[in-house]
Formats: structure tokens, C-alpha cells, sequence
């Protein structure tokens, strides 16, 4: 079971995206707004004018298919929080059936923004992101935990290059933080493991790195408070949870999952 959790926490580092908070393109920062609120045809049509005008920009494809895997995610019922808090729904099979064009338009997006990334900061993003996708779609909808696992690492390891060369990418320290979580939340000998291929594991660090992201990110900031949020509720931190699900709640009144968690958690 703690397994099948660390890798659906690597595969839902699949849905990061980034860029400094000072140089977030407005597009992208619409598209993603977008997306949080749940309104994903408004969503895509910001990154494919995003696509128009920067061709040769992977983030832009990365950013579509993103889009893609929240548009199947919500028709699956998988994004609902309580999904993530319960581990037997993780890896349970899903309530529809996947449509197999959703996932052919997914890795060819993938596949197009791999193509296009280089070795800068914005192409390492690039990789993460797209490995990651891939992670969480074979993780998430394909309920394949192995298959998940090469790509989902792939994409952390990405992430950790680009840290290393700007540590103010702050929508990076999503997959630092939520990496840390799950190996610290693993039983010893797995949570050993886990170390010596190189994964840290410390629960301070992770709520510390999750709440860099929601304080100073930019376009993945709402996403960072939905994964502290969740780690809130696993850590039994009701209140802290209380106040990140308001903020959201109001940020994105079209998204109904945050008043309805909001409101199950003001309830005696």
C-alpha cells in the first residue's frame, strides 16, 4: 500500500508547472488559472495561443497536456481531494473507462515538448514536467504503479537539476516537497531503500519546501496549496487545512471541490 502511494505522489507531481513568479507569460498564467477553476476550454485556448505565437517553446506543449490530464482526471472523479487522502482509492480501478484519444493526444504533446527541450532551466522544466505527465496518466488513469515509476523518477530528477541551478524556481520545490513526504510516510526498510536510490525523506523539510511553493510560486502557487492542503489532512492539521481550503475557495469560486472540502471540514 505504501508502495502504491509514493508512486501517485511521483505521478502527481506530473501536474507541476513553472516559471518565476517575475517572468510567468500571461497565457500560461491564464491557462492555468484556468485549469485550477475547472474551466479547461478556456484553459486550452490559452496554451494553444501560447503554442501559436512560441512554436518552439516546449513548455507550451507540456502545458497542453497538462491540460489534457486534468480534463480526464476530473470526467474519471479523480480530483477530488478525498482521492488522494485514501489510499485504497489510489489504487483502486476507476469509476469510468479512459478514452484512448486522451492519451494518444497526451504523449504526443509530451512527446513534442521532449523534442524541443534543452539543457536550460526552462527546458529542464520541460522534461520534468513531461516525464511526470506520463507518470501520472499511467499511475492515475492506467492504474500501472510500475509503469509509472521510470518516468515519474525521470521527472524528480529533472526537477532536482533545475533546483540545483536556480534555486528560485520556486514551483520546483513542489516535487522536493512532495517527494520528501511520501518516502518519510514509508515503512523503514522501504523508506531505507528509498534513501539510498537517492530520494530524501524528511517531513519537516516537505511541508517546508510545499509551503515555499504556495507562498512564492507562480503558476503552480494554487497547486502547491492543494498539495499542502493534502498533507495537512493526512498529518491531522484540520486547521492549517481549514485556511488553505478558504483561500482556494475564494481564489477559484468556480471550482466547487474547495467549498465543498471547506465546508465538510467546518462541520463539528
Amino acid at each position: 500500500m505504501r508502495c502504491a502511494l509514493l508512486a501517485a505522489f511521483i505521478a502527481v507531481l506530473a501536474l507541476s508547472v513553472s516559471a518565476h513568479a517575475a517572468g510567468a507569460d500571461p497565457l500560461l498564467l491564464s491557462g492555468f488559472q484556468s485549469m485550477y477553476g475547472l474551466d479547461f476550454t478556456s484553459s486550452e485556448r490559452h496554451f494553444s495561443d501560447y503554442v501559436r505565437q512560441r512554436p518552439d517553446d516546449p513548455l507550451g506543449y507540456a502545458a497542453q497536456a497538462a491540460c489534457v490530464l486534468f480534463t480526464e482526471l476530473d470526467r474519471l472523479q479523480a480530483l477530488d481531494a478525498e482521492f488522494y487522502l485514501d489510499d485504497k482509492k489510489l489504487i483502486a480501478e476507476g469509476t469510468g473507462t479512459p478514452n484512448p484519444q486522451t492519451k494518444r493526444r497526451l504523449f504526443q504533446l509530451t512527446a513534442r515538448a521532449k523534442t524541443l527541450a534543452d539543457g536550460s532551466a526552462n527546458g529542464l522544466f520541460a522534461l520534468a514536467l513531461s516525464n511526470g505527465l506520463e507518470a501520472d496518466y499511467t499511475f492515475l488513469v492506467e492504474k500501472g504503479r510500475l509503469g509509472a515509476a521510470k518516468p515519474g523518477r525521470e521527472g524528480f530528477e529533472y526537477a532536482k537539476r533545475l533546483l540545483k541551478a536556480d534555486p528560485q524556481f520556486y514551483d520546483a520545490y513542489i516535487w522536493t516537497g512532495v517527494t520528501n513526504y511520501v518516502v518519510a510516510s514509508l515503512p523503514f526498510p522501504l523508506r531505507w531503500l528509498a534513501k539510498l536510490r537517492g530520494l530524501p525523506s524528511s517531513k519537516e523539510t516537505a511541508i517546508r519546501d510545499l509551503r515555499t511553493a504556495a507562498d512564492k510560486g507562480s503558476l503552480l502557487k494554487p497547486y502547491a496549496k492543494i498539495l499542502l492542503t493534502v498533507t495537512y489532512l493526512r498529518e491531522k492539521r484540520k486547521r492549517d487545512a481549514q485556511a488553505l481550503l478558504a483561500e482556494l475557495s475564494i481564489e477559484f469560486p468556480t471550482n466547487p471541490l474547495f467549498a465543498k472540502h471547506a465546508r465538510r471540514l467546518a462541520t463539528p
